[in-house]
Formats: C-alpha cells, sequence, structure tokens
C-alpha cells in the first residue's frame, strides 16, 4: 500500500512538472510586439467577420452602446499572419468604450472577449476585462483592471460603473472620438511594453522589432497563470453550461476562422527552441522517468526498457525525417511513459501519418525478460 502511495505520489510529481516545462516553453516562444489600432468602416471588413460580430454587437448595444467603427490592428502577441478585427462601440454618457475581439480558442460558447475601457483626463486608463487578468505579466503604468470573472456582460459592466463612478471622485472622464481613443490606446500599450524593457521582464529579439520573455518573467507568469486557472475554468464551464441549455448563444464558428486558429498555433509549434534548453528537458525527463520506475524495476531491465523506448520512437522520428517534417527532435520521455517526438508536416496526407506511426511499431523489437 505505501508503495502503491508512492508511485501516486511520484506520477503526479511527474505531470505536475512536466506541465510546467510545457508551459514554459510555449512562453519562451512567444513573439511580442508594440500593438497598432487603425479605424476602418464596416465595408472593409470581410463578410464572414460582420456576420459574426453581429451576435456580441447586439449584446453590447442593449447596454447602452453605439456602433463607433471596427478596428484593423496588429496584436500584442507576434504572429506571421494578417492584421487582426474587432468592433469598436461607444457610451456618450460614461465616455466608455468597449472593444470586442475573436478568442483564438475557437470555443463556440466563449468565442468573444469584450473589454470595456474609459480614459481619463490625467491620461490614465479603467480597464474592465474578463477572465484574462491572470495572464498579464507585470502591471500597466497608469492602469486600474478589474476582472470580474463574470459569465453574465451585465455583472462585468455593472462592475465597471462601478469602479468608474468611484474613480470620478477624484478624476475627470475623457470624452474622445473613436480615432483619438485608438492613438490614447497604442500610446498607453507602447508604455506598457517600455515598462516591460525597462524592467528587464522582456528582451529585444536580436534583428526584429519584436521582444520575448526573459526566463523569471515566464516563470513568475506561469505562476500567476495557474493560480487564476481555477477561475478560468469555471468561468468557462459556467458559460459552456448556459449556451448548451441556449443554443442561440452558441455560435457557428466559419472555417476561416479555425483556420486562422490552426495557423497560430502551427506557428508556435514550428517556434524553434534552443538546443541547450531542449537537451536539458530531455536528460530531465529522462530522470524523472527513471526515478518514477525504479522501484519497479532492477537497474538492468530498467536500462533495457529506455533502450525499447527510444528504437521505437526513433522509429516515428526517421519516418518523419523521410517525408521531410519540419523542427523533427527527440523532445522529452514524458509522454505516456514513452519519449516525445516533434514536427510538423509540410502537407497533411494520411499515409504519410500511417507510415509514420507503423513504423514506429516495427522500429521496436520485442521486449523478453526471463521469468523466475
Amino acid at each position: 500500500m505505501e508503495r502503491l502511495l508512492i508511485s501516486a505520489i511520484a506520477v503526479y510529481a511527474i505531470l505536475f512538472t512536466v506541465t510546467y516545462i510545457i508551459t514554459f516553453q510555449r512562453l519562451m516562444k512567444v513573439a511580442l510586439q508594440y500593438p497598432t489600432f487603425e479605424s476602418r468602416p464596416i465595408n472593409d471588413v470581410p463578410n464572414y467577420l460582420r456576420e459574426v460580430f453581429q451576435q456580441p454587437i447586439s449584446f453590447v448595444e442593449t447596454l447602452g452602446f453605439k456602433l463607433a467603427c471596427y478596428i484593423h490592428m496588429e496584436e500584442l502577441t507576434s504572429f506571421d499572419m494578417p492584421k487582426s478585427w474587432a468592433a469598436l462601440l461607444y457610451e456618450k454618457a460614461s465616455k466608455t468604450f468597449a472593444k470586442i475581439e475573436i478568442r483564438h480558442a475557437c470555443d463556440p460558447a466563449n468565442l468573444f472577449d469584450i473589454e470595456f475601457l474609459t480614459f481619463f483626463k490625467d491620461r490614465s486608463l479603467l480597464l474592465t476585462m474578463n477572465g484574462k487578468a491572470h495572464g498579464v505579466l507585470g502591471e500597466i503604468p497608469n492602469t486600474t483592471i478589474q476582472d470580474p470573472y463574470s459569465v453574465n456582460l451585465e455583472d462585468q459592466w455593472q462592475a465597471h460603473q462601478d469602479k468608474l463612478h468611484a474613480l470620478t471622485v477624484t478624476k475627470t472622464a475623457c470624452g474622445l472620438s473613436p480615432d483619438g481613443f485608438l492613438k490614447a490606446l497604442q500610446a498607453h500599450y507602447k508604455i506598457y511594453i517600455d515598462s516591460l524593457l525597462k524592467f528587464h521582464q522582456i528582451s529585444p529579439v536580436s534583428g526584429t522589432d519584436r521582444f520575448q520573455f526573459s526566463w523569471r518573467s515566464a516563470l513568475q507568469l506561469i505562476v500567476r497563470m495557474s493560480k487564476g486557472k481555477g477561475k478560468f475554468a469555471a468561468l468557462q464551464k459556467q458559460r459552456q453550461q448556459i449556451a448548451k441549455a441556449s443554443p442561440a448563444l452558441q455560435v457557428d464558428i466559419p472555417p476561416e476562422i479555425e483556420l486562422d486558429r490552426f495557423r497560430r498555433m502551427q506557428q508556435m509549434e514550428q517556434g524553434r527552441v534552443k538546443r541547450k534548453f531542449g537537451l536539458w528537458v530531455l536528460l530531465g525527463s529522462l530522470a524523472l522517468f527513471v526515478a518514477s520506475f525504479a522501484m519497479f524495476f532492477d537497474a538492468h531491465t530498467l536500462i533495457i526498457l529506455i533502450g525499447v523506448l527510444f528504437l521505437h520512437e526513433l522509429g516515428h522520428f526517421l519516418a518523419m525525417k523521410l517525408f521531410r517534417y519540419q523542427g523533427t527532435s527527440m523532445f522529452s520521455y514524458l509522454r505516456s511513459c514513452t519519449s516525445l517526438n516533434k514536427g510538423l508536416p509540410k502537407e497533411q496526407k494520411a499515409e504519410r501519418k500511417g507510415v509514420r506511426k507503423i513504423i514506429g511499431r516495427l522500429w521496436k523489437p520485442s521486449l523478453n525478460t526471463p521469468k523466475g
């Protein structure tokens, strides 16, 4: 019983460690940039996006907002892709803008990201987001951030109004035109990026106008994300339950948006990790693998088992090389107790995937250990 308990703890520790390693690796691939925002008329917006935006726009309009313009923008996170689109609405009485973006998660019940933003005459900003605060790195200068993690848009708007009412005791909200607002927002994000640079939380990527996380800021962000993961998961679950009960709330996601999401994921996977880091991950995962199975096998059997797994995955690796997969690597010994091959094909063809799997099976020698 004690042995089983130790094994369970070891497995949990391995899964916990692997999750953090993978998240850290992905964050180190993320590129940041100075965001840009440009107002565009509705006729410039692709038809499929106009249709998709109709639902959230109608919801925000019930709160007293009116459509001001559409935004053509380069986001904070940088991808080699066309600019994104957002909708901008304005509520005159509170001098507040609502910005609607499309999430990259492609969840029909949680497709849109809506923020309420109010600038003040002292150039400070009140920003009420929803379900995103755990992913914000550091402090945004001159910004009051709220995140109620609310299921209902009305509750998010109420939270913004309550905080705005409290702040207007000492501040004056600033009425801006859509173009003036976008100019102010762009300048605000520039100050944010500059502050991250100043405190060495990000660093320039050589030869580009992009930036990357420092390893310390990546670790800080992982801790912050892990603390907020539970609240976000609960929010997502509640929205999915509401959408299931009311199918009209779900959005039919156009193929263009799904393709955009796939390309973003592909670029994340193609981001190159330094070879030295990859080697340390491989060696570290191998050490954890050995530690977790040492109590079940003697040294001789364990060495044979590791060799068998290596040869098995080497078959997949060689098949990927044969079909010219990009970015192939033997990355980790921790994936369902086997090593992990990583790579992306230039073309997604079924026969190539089949051959890659079959060669891995054929390459693996049988393991016969004497009994008794």
